[in-house]
């Protein structure tokens, strides 16, 4: 009984940290002058099933969201989203917003001709999903990353943020 009532909220607490992670990043595409429509496209193409099947089985560490100009590998701007499988025990869900959005006013803000990416990282053993592969590694240049705390918190996940500043 223990496992179908894990398997259960695992499932469900993946697809409502997907769907979450999706709307905050339109959002800080959107803050920063970008069209959203790519995060959106992108979600629907592969985004979506490969992290609820990285969370459901607990190996997605974190999605990325960088910002690169284009025919260049080094960051501009971003943010990380650090998956952790402890949450709250509690049948609460809930996404801090007011702080996401705060942290969106201390990011550095890319260049408005950059380019933006998101990768999905793993941890060793990540089952495959299909249309999806390893993405080159990016350098963070002189930007650093900056702790925000816990943004979404679920009974059995927590999803965290960082952002890159100089």
């Amino acid at each position: 009984m223990t496992t179908k009532t894990l398997a259960y909220a695992r499932t469900h607490t993946a697809a409502y940290v997907s769907d979450k992670i999706a709307g905050l990043m339109k959002r800080l595409v959107n803050a920063f002058g970008f069209d959203p429509r790519g995060v959106a496209d992108a979600w629907t193409e592969w985004i979506d099933l490969a992290a609820r099947t990285w969370m459901e089985s607990g190996h997605l560490t974190a999605f990325k969201i960088q910002f690169h100009m284009p025919g260049e590998t080094v960051i501009r701007g971003g943010f990380e989203f650090p998956i952790r499988y402890d949450g709250n025990g509690d049948a609460d869900l809930y996404v801090d917003e007011d702080h996401f959005r705060e942290s969106i006013l201390k990011a550095e803000k890319p260049p408005s001709a950059s380019l933006y990416r998101i990768v999905l990282m793993t941890s060793p053993g990540a089952p495959p999903v299909r249309g999806v592969g390893d993405a080159p590694a990016f350098s963070m240049g002189t930007l650093i990353a900056r702790e925000v705390g816990s943004i979404i918190v679920t009974p059995d996940l927590i999803a965290s943020a960082r952002y890159y500043r100089k």
